[in-house]
Protein backbone atom coordinates (compact mmCIF):
# COMPACT_ATOMS: atom_id res chain seq x y z
CA UNK A 1 0.00 0.00 0.00
CA UNK A 2 2.87 2.32 0.86
CA UNK A 3 3.60 2.63 -3.32
CA UNK A 4 -0.02 3.48 -3.47
CA UNK A 5 0.21 6.71 -1.47
CA UNK A 6 3.31 7.41 -3.31
CA UNK A 7 1.68 7.30 -6.74
CA UNK A 8 -1.43 9.52 -4.89
CA UNK A 9 1.08 12.37 -3.42
CA UNK A 10 2.71 12.26 -6.57
CA UNK A 11 -0.52 12.89 -8.77
CA UNK A 12 -1.98 15.19 -6.04
CA UNK A 13 0.65 17.58 -6.37
CA UNK A 14 1.79 17.99 -10.34
CA UNK A 15 -2.24 18.72 -10.44
CA UNK A 16 -2.02 21.77 -8.18
CA UNK A 17 1.58 22.90 -9.94
CA UNK A 18 0.82 22.45 -13.30
CA UNK A 19 -1.79 24.94 -13.44
CA UNK A 20 -0.11 27.00 -10.85
CA UNK A 21 2.95 26.69 -13.61
CA UNK A 22 1.25 27.71 -16.79
CA UNK A 23 0.54 31.43 -15.12
CA UNK A 24 4.24 31.70 -14.72
CA UNK A 25 4.66 31.62 -18.34
CA UNK A 26 5.19 27.70 -19.51
CA UNK A 27 4.19 27.33 -22.64
CA UNK A 28 0.65 25.65 -22.09
CA UNK A 29 -2.56 26.41 -22.68
CA UNK A 30 -6.10 24.69 -20.69
CA UNK A 31 -6.90 22.37 -23.03
CA UNK A 32 -3.17 20.96 -22.84
CA UNK A 33 -2.76 21.07 -19.00
CA UNK A 34 -6.42 19.16 -18.90
CA UNK A 35 -6.26 16.91 -21.31
CA UNK A 36 -2.40 15.81 -20.97
CA UNK A 37 -2.24 16.17 -17.14
CA UNK A 38 -6.12 15.51 -15.37
CA UNK A 39 -7.51 13.35 -18.11
CA UNK A 40 -4.93 11.05 -19.24
CA UNK A 41 -2.76 10.85 -16.60
CA UNK A 42 -5.89 10.49 -14.08
CA UNK A 43 -6.63 7.77 -16.41
CA UNK A 44 -3.30 5.82 -16.43
CA UNK A 45 -2.86 6.53 -12.63
CA UNK A 46 -6.25 5.33 -11.44
CA UNK A 47 -6.18 2.41 -13.76
CA UNK A 48 -3.16 1.51 -12.49
CA UNK A 49 -4.42 1.56 -8.88
CA UNK A 50 -7.49 -0.68 -9.47
CA UNK A 51 -4.76 -2.95 -11.68
CA UNK A 52 -3.12 -3.04 -8.85
CA UNK A 53 -5.52 -3.51 -5.49
CA UNK A 54 -7.95 -5.81 -8.17
CA UNK A 55 -11.06 -3.51 -8.04
CA UNK A 56 -12.48 -4.27 -11.58
CA UNK A 57 -15.49 -6.01 -10.03
CA UNK A 58 -17.52 -3.13 -8.91
CA UNK A 59 -17.18 -1.35 -12.58
CA UNK A 60 -19.70 -3.87 -13.73
CA UNK A 61 -22.38 -1.96 -12.76
CA UNK A 62 -21.50 0.32 -16.33
CA UNK A 63 -23.76 -2.40 -17.92
CA UNK A 64 -26.41 -0.65 -15.93
CA UNK A 65 -27.49 2.19 -18.38
CA UNK A 66 -28.47 4.65 -15.13
CA UNK A 67 -25.18 3.82 -13.78
CA UNK A 68 -23.70 4.45 -17.23
CA UNK A 69 -25.32 7.50 -17.59
CA UNK A 70 -24.37 8.89 -14.10
CA UNK A 71 -21.01 8.02 -14.82
CA UNK A 72 -20.66 9.50 -17.95
CA UNK A 73 -22.49 13.12 -16.81
CA UNK A 74 -20.41 13.13 -13.58
CA UNK A 75 -17.06 12.61 -15.45
CA UNK A 76 -18.46 15.50 -18.08
CA UNK A 77 -19.04 17.96 -14.91
CA UNK A 78 -15.61 17.35 -13.60
CA UNK A 79 -13.53 17.64 -16.52
CA UNK A 80 -16.01 21.18 -17.12
CA UNK A 81 -14.97 21.77 -13.09
CA UNK A 82 -11.12 21.36 -14.22
CA UNK A 83 -11.17 23.43 -17.25
CA UNK A 84 -12.71 26.25 -15.67
CA UNK A 85 -10.52 26.16 -12.63
CA UNK A 86 -7.06 25.82 -14.84
CA UNK A 87 -8.61 28.43 -17.01
CA UNK A 88 -9.08 30.90 -14.21
CA UNK A 89 -5.59 30.03 -13.03
CA UNK A 90 -4.10 30.71 -16.27
CA UNK A 91 -5.63 33.71 -16.87
CA UNK A 92 -5.10 35.84 -13.97
CA UNK A 93 -8.23 35.27 -11.76
CA UNK A 94 -7.38 32.57 -8.85
CA UNK A 95 -10.19 34.90 -7.01
CA UNK A 96 -13.15 33.41 -9.18
CA UNK A 97 -11.17 29.79 -8.69
CA UNK A 98 -11.27 30.24 -4.78
CA UNK A 99 -14.92 31.64 -4.72
CA UNK A 100 -15.90 28.77 -6.61
CA UNK A 101 -14.39 26.38 -4.56
CA UNK A 102 -15.89 28.58 -1.39
CA UNK A 103 -19.15 28.06 -3.00
CA UNK A 104 -18.77 24.03 -3.96
CA UNK A 105 -20.05 23.26 0.06
CA UNK A 106 -23.18 25.39 -0.32
CA UNK A 107 -23.80 24.18 -3.65
CA UNK A 108 -23.43 20.49 -1.99
CA UNK A 109 -25.50 20.87 0.72
CA UNK A 110 -28.86 23.02 -1.49
CA UNK A 111 -28.49 19.88 -4.20
CA UNK A 112 -28.70 17.19 -1.05
CA UNK A 113 -32.18 19.26 0.22
CA UNK A 114 -33.28 19.81 -3.23
CA UNK A 115 -32.61 17.50 -5.61
CA UNK A 116 -31.63 14.09 -2.53
CA UNK A 117 -34.29 14.97 -0.74
CA UNK A 118 -31.76 15.39 2.56
CA UNK A 119 -33.21 16.63 5.78
CA UNK A 120 -31.97 19.89 7.10
CA UNK A 121 -32.61 20.87 10.35
CA UNK A 122 -33.03 24.27 11.30
CA UNK A 123 -29.78 25.48 12.77
CA UNK A 124 -28.48 23.51 9.31
CA UNK A 125 -30.64 26.01 7.47
CA UNK A 126 -29.23 29.04 9.33
CA UNK A 127 -25.79 27.88 8.80
CA UNK A 128 -26.66 27.22 5.07
CA UNK A 129 -27.86 31.41 4.89
CA UNK A 130 -24.62 32.35 6.88
CA UNK A 131 -22.71 30.66 4.78
CA UNK A 132 -24.17 32.04 1.54
CA UNK A 133 -24.19 35.42 2.72
CA UNK A 134 -20.94 35.26 3.56
CA UNK A 135 -20.08 34.68 -0.14
CA UNK A 136 -22.06 37.32 -1.25
CA UNK A 137 -20.61 39.76 0.85
CA UNK A 138 -17.06 38.32 -1.03
CA UNK A 139 -18.41 38.23 -4.24
CA UNK A 140 -19.44 41.78 -3.84
CA UNK A 141 -16.21 42.87 -2.51
CA UNK A 142 -14.81 41.54 -5.55
CA UNK A 143 -16.39 43.99 -7.59
CA UNK A 144 -17.14 42.15 -10.91
CA UNK A 145 -20.03 39.40 -10.95
CA UNK A 146 -18.39 35.80 -10.02
CA UNK A 147 -19.77 33.87 -13.27
CA UNK A 148 -16.50 31.43 -13.44
CA UNK A 149 -17.05 31.01 -9.96
CA UNK A 150 -20.52 29.98 -10.24
CA UNK A 151 -19.87 27.55 -12.85
CA UNK A 152 -17.09 25.90 -10.77
CA UNK A 153 -19.18 25.35 -7.95
CA UNK A 154 -22.31 24.49 -10.32
CA UNK A 155 -19.74 21.52 -12.35
CA UNK A 156 -18.64 20.39 -8.60
CA UNK A 157 -22.30 20.12 -7.25
CA UNK A 158 -23.11 18.24 -10.59
CA UNK A 159 -20.41 15.99 -10.70
CA UNK A 160 -21.40 14.83 -6.37
CA UNK A 161 -24.98 14.63 -7.40
CA UNK A 162 -24.18 12.28 -10.39
CA UNK A 163 -21.28 10.43 -8.40
CA UNK A 164 -24.27 9.85 -5.31
CA UNK A 165 -26.45 8.46 -8.05
CA UNK A 166 -23.86 5.22 -8.55
CA UNK A 167 -22.47 2.80 -6.39
CA UNK A 168 -18.89 3.47 -6.68
CA UNK A 169 -16.47 3.85 -3.73
CA UNK A 170 -14.11 6.93 -3.94
CA UNK A 171 -11.78 5.61 -6.10
CA UNK A 172 -13.47 3.47 -8.30
CA UNK A 173 -16.26 6.16 -9.20
CA UNK A 174 -12.65 8.43 -10.41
Amino acid sequence: MQHLRIVSTLKSRSLISIPVAGNFGLPANVTEIVANVTIVGSTALLTLIVALRRAWGPLAALRDRRVLTSTVIAALALATNWTLYVWCVTHGRVVDAALGYLLSPIGMVAAGALVLHEHLRPWQRGALGLAFASVVVLAFGYGQPPVFAVLIAASWTLYGVMKKRTSFDALTGL
